[in-house]
């Protein structure tokens, strides 16, 4: 018996095996069977189905009648040649337990604790009765009562091992913790070995926040029998909540003993998963795949491939699993992600095409087709597709912000405006529709409401790192509070280490006459994207004010070579030339 279930996966252990039960007339415990002849009854049924004037006689031809009718899982029946065997025999303590199991069967659960107390009141079949009788409590979700029968039971049996096993649950049920431990605890002094009561006094351990003692009982287990998978498997889960290379080391030691242990070897490819290494992780279940060929799914590998960017293998993978049969929307959409990936649009469109509209994954599939058609100048067919997806009914805001996206890259700046107000009504608390807003905002010159949308991204989210950046730049173009402008920038570049952001340092130092820092952030940011006119310009500015004529000239012919016509850098290029002239 497993200890450690729900109420539901109780009821099920203990009545899940009762038609074999009783269609074979065992029990789950030894019985004292009073009556012989009912207890083991003759095979031939057609002799016994003759009709007896002996009491015993008919009881015995009803509890045949009961065994064939439970075999052809017709219940009543089985119930009623039961009942009429029962009062045929009124004596026999064996077809009354037995009645008491098929009430429950049945779910009818009143005449058997009926039943069940008489037994005991009549002083007949104790044991039994207030062991059957506990575990019908437990089932009800009423561990006092079953606590006091499971009590009563042990009395009368006090080296029963399973009757310990049912008694720590009760308590567990009940949530009297340290009685459940004290009652294995008790039952180990006995039997040091008793497997299941160390395993459940371990599980009891860990599900109450005691993981130190959980985990050196599992150890003290699988030290007498190591390598049992399931309860590695129960010690590495719980090592890896707290110390993860301990769980690696179990889980590498066991696979040293016994390569072909493949669920071990599974779980530490998971446990290289969450420790970012999904080469090793990718590893693993190839060794699993070739111990066990057809044991893992194909998309499994695949994916692990798609994780690591190796494209060729992961739609390897995928060709092969809808090859297979597997034609899924998902798969189709995975197996595109890898065509993408080897810049093959066209057939990763055509798979993405083949993803249903009921399948889980459409949207992100029709996303990436939104994507496809954007790198292929199909900006319509994209558009068309964003809006399809709003009219069936795919309002999330991840579907705004592309829509938007695509109509700000048509320059439809009214209906990308237009949507950016649906999304942000819809969704006020998503920060990265509020920054798109802003940008539109900025994009049609009304820069207040770009800085507020700004602002209102901050609000939500305070690690913005591009929100931050917007708003440092704007105010080190206006030369309106440097030192916020200055912190506000700093932070961002340490969230986001990028060229854009350096150069807003860059130039928030060159604002407050801090020349040499502003050359430092300056130069970075041309490093990091060496074809930015707006870089380059600064980069202009900052040289020409530290007198450093030739590198500011060309730092102005650079961004003219980018940009012919970026606004005003002719004009100080001129003007650069007119003053060395001079």
């Amino acid at each position: 018996m497993i200890f450690f279930t729900s109420t539901r996966n109780l009821l099920f252990l203990l009545f899940g095996v009762l038609v074999v039960l009783l269609v074979g007339c065992s029990t789950t415990f030894p019985l004292r069977p009073v009556d012989p002849a009912i207890s083991a009854p003759a095979a031939d049924g057609a002799l016994l189905m003759e009709q007896h004037t002996d009491p015993r006689s008919q009881a015995l031809s009803a509890f045949v009648q009961f065994r064939l009718a439970a075999t052809d899982d017709d219940w009543q029946n089985a119930l009623d040649a039961l009942q009429r065997a029962t009062t045929y025999d009124p004596d026999s303590t064996y077809l009354q337990l037995l009645l008491a199991r098929v009430y429950l069967h049945l779910e009818h659960p009143e005449p058997a604790i009926d039943l069940l107390n008489r037994l005991i009141d009549d002083g007949f079949a104790v044991f039994e009765a207030h062991l059957l009788l506990g575990d019908v409590y437990v089932m009800q979700q009423q561990p006092a009562d079953a606590i006091d029968h499971f009590t009563r039971a042990l009395e009368l049996e006090p080296d029963n091992e399973p009757l310990y096993l049912r008694l720590a649950m009760a308590f567990v049920q009940l949530e009297l913790i340290d009685e459940a431990l004290a009652t294995l605890e008790e039952l180990l002094q006995k039997r040091p070995n008793a497997d299941q009561a160390q395993i459940s006094l371990a599980r009891i351990y860990r599900d109450n926040d005691q993981p130190e003692a959980a985990i050196r009982i599992f150890r003290r287990y699988l030290e007498r029998r190591p390598g049992q998978s399931s309860i590695v498997l129960e010690l590495g889960q719980l090592l890896e909540q707290h110390d993860k290379k301990a769980a690696m080391k179990l889980y590498q030691d066991v696979l040293r003993e016994n390569p072909a242990a493949p669920s071990i070897r599974q779980q530490l490819a998971q446990l290289y998963l969450t420790l970012q290494e999904p080469e090793l992780a990718l590893k693993q279940l190839l060794i699993v795949r070739e111990q066990l060929p057809g044991l893992l799914p194909g998309d499994q590998i695949g994916l692990l491939y798609l994780h690591i960017n190796r494209w060729q293998e992961a739609a390897k993978e995928f060709h092969q699993v809808i090859a297979d049969g597997q034609d899924t929307g998902r798969d189709h959409y995975y197996l595109a992600l890898a065509l993408i990936g080897q810049l093959e649009y066209e057939a990763a469109i055509e798979h993405l095409k083949r993803v249903a509209s009921d399948e889980g994954i459409y949207r992100d599939a029709m996303l990436q087709l939104a994507y496809l058609y954007l790198q292929q100048g199909a900006v319509e067919d994209g558009t068309h597709l964003l809006l399809s997806l709003l009219e069936e009914g795919h309002k999330d805001s991840e579907v705004y912000y592309y829509l938007i996206a695509f109509f700000h890259n048509q320059e439809d700046m009214m209906a990308a405006q237009d949507y950016a107000e649906e999304a942000v009504s819809l969704y006020p608390q998503n920060a990265r529709l509020l920054y798109q807003q802003g940008i539109l905002f900025d994009a049609m010159d009304d820069h207040p409401a770009a800085l507020e949308s700004m602002e209102k991204v901050l609000q939500i989210d305070e690690f913005h790192a591009d929100a931050l950046n917007f708003l440092a730049y704007s105010q080190a173009e206006s030369s309106t509070d440097l030192d916020l402008a200055l912190k506000r920038a700093k932070l961002a570049l340490e969230l986001k280490p990028e060229g854009y952001i350096e150069d807003t340092v860059g130039w928030i130092y060159f604002k407050l006459g801090k020349y040499p820092q502003s050359r430092i952030h300056l130069e970075r940011a041309i490093d990091l994207q060496p074809d930015d006119k707006v870089i380059l310009e600064h980069l202009g500015d900052l040289y020409h004010a530290m007198e450093l004529f030739d590198e500011a000239e060309q730092a102005y012919r650079d961004a003219l070579n980018v940009d012919p016509d970026a606004p005003g850098v002719l004009e100080k290029l001129e003007k650069l030339i007119e003053e060395l002239g001079q």
